[in-house]
C-alpha cells in the first residue's frame, strides 16, 4: 500500500462521517466507525506506529478496511466523497434544540393557566354526614335495637 500523504485527504479535518466497517462486526465490536478517526488510523499504520488496534492493523494489511478504499476513492476524485461537516452537523443541532425551546415557549404562553381547585371540608361526603342521627351511646343503640317496638 502505498503511503498516504495526509495533506491530500480533504475529508479528515472536521469530519463527523460516520461508517459501517465489516471487520468490526467479524471482531463482535460496535461496527458504527469515525471515518477521521479511521483515517487517522490507517496514516499511523503505514507510518509503523499503529499501538493495539488489532482488528484495524489485520483490516488493514489485508486491504479488508472499508475506509482504505474510501481514502482511496476521495484522493482520485480530489474531494471529500465521505464528509459531514462537525461544525456545521453542530450548529444545526444547536439551531434546532433552540427552534424546540422556542416552541414549547410559545405554547405555553397560549395555553392559559390552569385554575387551582380549592374543596372545602363540606363538600366531601363523609359516612358520618350520611348516617341519620349520631349515636351517643353504642349500648343503648344496641339494646333500642333488640328491643321490640
Amino acid at each position: 500500500m502505498a503511503h498516504i500523504d495526509i495533506k491530500k485527504l480533504p475529508s479528515i479535518r472536521n469530519n463527523s462521517f460516520y461508517h459501517e466497517c465489516g471487520a468490526m462486526v467479524e471482531a463482535n465490536e460496535p461496527s458504527r466507525c469515525s471515518y477521521a478517526v479511521c483515517q487517522h488510523t490507517i496514516v499511523v499504520f503505514q507510518k509503523g506506529k499503529l499501538k493495539g488496534f488489532e482488528t484495524c492493523r489485520k483490516a488493514i494489511s489485508t486491504r479488508q478496511c472499508p475506509a482504505v478504499n474510501m481514502m482511496m476513492e476521495e484522493i482520485k476524485a480530489k474531494t471529500p466523497i465521505y464528509f459531514v461537516d462537525a461544525a456545521q452537523q453542530l450548529q444545526s443541532l444547536i439551531d434546532e434544540r433552540e427552534a424546540r425551546a422556542e416552541r414549547l415557549r410559545l405554547e405555553r404562553e397560549r395555553k392559559p393557566a390552569k385554575k387551582a381547585v380549592t374543596v372545602s371540608v363540606e363538600d366531601v361526603p363523609t359516612p358520618a354526614k350520611a348516617m341519620a342521627k349520631p349515636i351517643a351511646d353504642i349500648y343503648s343503640a344496641l339494646i333500642e335495637a333488640e328491643t321490640p317496638q
